[in-house]
């Protein structure tokens, strides 16, 4: 109801005088909210208010799913170029520590993790990008990522011998 009764006319009229009043009182141009309003207009409001917050919602979640996409497409680009997927996860985990140093500021605690682990621990079976810090601190105290030079040797490679001339030695080889 309004001040007059229960008609929306009415209700419109007391709102209408309610700001003109407001307006010549304050001697401005900005009219004041009236507060007296039925509950028809309250009802109005709040599900107006209701729809807006849905379509906000509605809009953060796209762009949310947009913002997935890019992050797979960018990811799927980096594995073809890479030629290689768990090469581009390391990379990707790596990216947010180097980001912070050469932006002069410090990485997080779990940044600086994450860019442990991916450069220095074989961390099998573990997505490195999403895992937890006690994941994190598991797999950076575990095994290592090493290089076993021992296949790769030339069994007819010479000797090292510090101070010896080995151009000389190199071209009789060749």
């Amino acid at each position: 109801s309004s001040h007059f009764g229960s008609s929306h006319l009415q209700a419109l009229l007391c709102w209408r005088a309610c700001s003109i009043m407001a307006r010549d009182v304050a001697g401005d141009a900005r009219p004041m909210v009236c507060t007296l309003r039925t509950a028809a207009d309250r009802k109005r409001r709040r599900l107006w208010a209701a729809a807006s917050a849905d379509n906000a919602i509605r809009s953060l979640a796209t762009q949310l799913n947009h913002a997935r996409d890019k992050l797979l497409m960018l990811e799927d680009a980096l594995a073809q170029v890479c030629q290689n997927a768990e090469l581009a996860q390391r990379l990707a985990v790596v990216a947010p520590a180097l980001l912070a140093l050469i932006s002069g500021s410090q990485p997080t605690h779990k940044q600086k993790l994450a860019r442990n682990v991916a450069l220095h621990a074989v961390a099998k079976n573990l997505d490195i990008a999403a895992a937890t810090t006690s994941q994190l601190r598991a797999a950076q105290k575990g095994p290592r990522l090493q290089c076993n030079h021992s296949k790769k040797l030339n069994p007819r490679a010479l000797v090292f011998v510090p101070g010896t001339v080995w151009a000389a030695a190199a071209a009789d080889e060749l």
